[in-house]
């Protein structure tokens, strides 16, 4: 797990690196002379990926490793990873709904689906959690905020 945690910390802080001083100013435009820039927010965002990630590197290169006895079970199990992968199935599977179905009708199979997987019993709850959280996600972000969604 030490040997995966320092590859990936490392793939991560390249990354931002290059997110950040390449990636991102070729993509945004300069803002406006007040407020705030567009490049602030993604920015932002990736700083904290890449110094979370130099913590995980520092972590993981000075870590004294325990070597794991034959009966001790590994960190993941195999129900594990299918669970980790449907789930982000589900995920990529609610990009497309929200395009064919709309925001609104896909959004509500998307929340029910995931209410479904994470075993919600009550049809009720489930329709009103749905439907609710959907129109009113809806309503915040076209009414309010002005951001037109499909």
């Amino acid at each position: 797990m030490r040997k995966a945690d320092i590859i990936s910390a490392v793939i991560l802080f390249v990354g931002g690196l290059l997110t950040i001083f390449i990636i991102i100013p070729l993509q945004t435009t300069p803002g406006e002379k007040y407020g705030l820039p567009p490049a602030f927010l993604p920015i932002f965002s990736m700083s904290a990926v890449t110094v979370l990630s130099a913590f995980l590197l520092v972590k993981n290169l000075f870590k004294v490793e325990k070597k794991r006895g034959p009966g001790e079970p590994v960190p993941l199990s195999s129900r594990n990873w299918l669970h980790i992968v449907f789930g982000s199935d589900l995920l990529f599977l609610s990009i497309g709904a929200i395009k064919y179905m709309r925001f609104i009708l896909g959004s509500i199979v998307i929340v029910a689906s995931f209410m479904i997987y994470m075993k919600a019993k009550n049809p009720i709850s489930i329709l009103l959690t749905s439907i609710s959280t959907s129109i009113l996600t809806y309503f915040i972000l076209w009414k309010i905020f002005h951001i037109s969604l499909p």
